[in-house]
Parts: C-alpha cells; structure tokens; sequence
C-alpha cells in the first residue's frame, strides 16, 4: 500500500500520482517510468507493465504452502506457523521486495 498526500500544485493529477508511484517503486529498487499522458489512451494498460517491471512472478500451489506449514507437524504455535511461513517464502525468491506471489 502506498499512501502520498498531494498539496496545492498546478501539476495534473494523473501526474502527481505517476510520480509518487515511481518514487516508491525506486526505493524498492524498481525502475519503472509511466509514459507520457499523450501517448497513452488507457491509463489501466500501464499498471501489469509497472508490475512485472523487476518483480519475480512466484507461483505456489496449494499442496507445496500445506506442506511448508505442516512441517515439523501440526498442532503448532503461532509462533510455530509464523516461522514455517517465513522460511518458506524466503526460499521462494532471492530479493522479497520484488516477489510477487500467486497463489494456484
């Protein structure tokens, strides 16, 4: 989630948004740059560009994230969950800021 606010400026909306975005997506290490709103017609198009821009798409099956929190059996601790979780994702993708997870 990325929360900005935007004070008086003579700077169109579209604009002031594109650029918070970016900002963020930089401190993330993603670079990605909107294009200019003259060249594009639908605004929606650039959103699965910006997303796949750096990102590692990780794809995780309902059977293999069962099995990472079963392991070391059930019942467990929250704590116990918690642990398991982490150490699962962490084994799927080499930088967490750029991971993108879909769930199958």
């Amino acid at each position: 989630m990325l929360r900005f606010e935007i004070r008086a400026t003579r700077m169109a909306l579209r604009d002031a948004i594109c650029l918070h975005i970016e900002k963020r997506l930089e401190e993330l290490g993603i670079h990605f740059k909107f294009p200019s709103a003259s060249k594009v017609t639908y605004h929606k198009d650039s959103f699965p560009a910006m997303m796949a821009a750096g990102l590692e798409k990780v794809t995780v099956t309902k059977a293999s994230l069962q099995a990472a929190l079963f392991k070391g059996g059930i019942p467990c601790t929250v704590k116990d969950l918690d642990s398991r979780f982490n150490q699962y994702v962490a084994e799927l993708a080499k930088d967490l800021n750029k991971m993108r997870v879909i769930v199958e």
